[in-house]
């Protein structure tokens, strides 16, 4: 009965944690529109989005060790958004020469995981070594947003952080870490614990530094 009602569960949490993600991955297409507009990157950083496939691409392999089919749609789709949203980066980049080396440094550390991956013979053993580092790669992507909080805190506004994403990542993290804990997976539930305790300060920083509207002086 018990494992019924597990079941039930992983079975209703799987599909919304995979839409939320998803979702959450394609709020990378304003940025590439703004670049396409201005076509110039400008200030923005291509690196976000290539850790990001590093990320996605790393929890794939994971995903077909483990046999989850979750796993591997959600982190199947993010990576094949974020080479997209490089693709257009990389095009209206002018500098690209930083661009080539960070591709190149993710493109031989997926190389190293998949060769990993297919040359050995022991599933257990290579989820035991991959899990831990899909762990840590997940959790860099969570500790990403820390250095605009510190800004935020330094200049006590908030227009430097967007609010709903903010709340989505939380939401996301909620649910993946619910997830993990259904199906005993601490490679998953771990570092979306952590995501959520940096989403939820990052969130309550909105309500302790509130954006006010800018005063307009009489002329």
């Amino acid at each position: 009965m018990e494992t019924a009602v597990e079941f039930t569960l992983t079975d209703y949490v799987a599909p919304v944690c995979a839409a939320s993600s998803i979702l959450l991955y394609m709020t990378g297409w304003p940025a590439v529109w703004t670049v396409m507009k201005r076509k110039s990157t400008g200030d923005m950083s291509t690196f976000p989005y290539i850790a990001m496939l590093v990320n996605c691409s790393s929890w794939v392999g994971y995903g077909s060790l483990v046999r989850n089919n979750v796993l591997l749609v959600v982190n199947t789709t993010g990576s094949v958004l974020q080479s997209i949203f490089i693709t257009f980066f990389y095009c209206y980049s002018k500098s690209k020469r930083l661009i080539n080396q960070q591709i190149l440094f993710a493109f031989l550390f997926l190389l190293a995981i998949y060769y990993y991956i297919y040359q050995s013979e022991d599933t257990s053993g290579t989820i035991k070594t991959l899990g831990p580092i899909c762990s840590c790669l997940a959790v860099l992507a969570y500790a990403a947003p820390l250095s605009a909080m510190g800004e935020v805190i330094s200049t006590k506004s908030t227009s430097s952080m967007n609010f709903p994403l903010s709340v989505a990542n939380l939401i996301v993290g909620v649910e993946w870490s619910a997830y993990g804990f259904l199906l005993g997976d601490y490679y998953v539930m771990g570092p979306n614990i952590l995501g959520v305790i940096v989403s939820f300060l990052q969130v309550s920083l909105f309500y302790i530094y509130p954006n006010k509207p800018a005063t307009v002086l009489p002329a």
